[in-house]
């Protein structure tokens, strides 16, 4: 893969997902990197080693939501994005229905191409702190329903494996002591 077409898939995986500006800081970000490492390195061995440019996508737009909170949502006449149910739609100079960029989008045409092209990841939003208790907790659960299983392995091999094991035993000893 090209260098162009890292940085086409990594901006076409953003764009409708992060504000514009979060997508040009990423973009330049990983421009100015590739053509420091072109100086030893081949296109390809660039965007090989930095992976897939879908999966770094979606490291940045889960990045920028839990920086930005899950469910936002701003007035439209003076936000830089509009944010609803894990999903951003970029809203730059909002006028009239139109985009300083010159584009007419609406909510409704951000949500046909993110349903068209098959984004549908739902990202939950919460502090880290949160996170970190609630990961604890059901590790705390696995473990003791490991152990709780474990007892009961326990118990019945006490209770029935064991007197079997010791019979197999004795009798095996006995033919061999013959």
């Amino acid at each position: 893969m090209t260098i162009y077409e890292f940085i086409r898939e990594l901006r076409e995986a953003l764009e409708g997902e992060v504000p514009e500006s979060e997508i040009r800081s990423n973009i330049r970000y990983y421009e100015e990197y590739m053509n420091n490492e072109r100086i030893t390195k081949s296109e390809e061995e660039i965007t090989a080693a930095l992976g897939e440019p879908r999966l770094i996508a979606r490291t940045i737009i889960d990045t920028f939501q839990m920086q930005h909170g899950g469910e936002t949502h701003y007035d439209r006449q003076e936000a830089n994005y509009y944010q609803e149910a894990g999903r951003e739609y970029r809203q730059s100079s909002y006028n009239n229905g139109t985009y300083t960029d010159g584009e007419v989008h609406t909510q409704e045409s951000y949500s046909n191409r993110a349903h068209k092209s098959g984004n549908h990841v739902r990202v939950l939003n919460m502090p880290g702190w949160l996170a970190s208790v609630l990961g604890i907790m059901i590790l705390v659960l696995i473990f003791s329903a490991l152990f709780w299983i474990g007892g009961v392995v326990l118990k019945l091999f006490i209770r029935f494996g064991l007197p079997i094991l010791l019979v197999v035993l004795i009798v095996t000893f006995i033919r061999n002591r013959r």
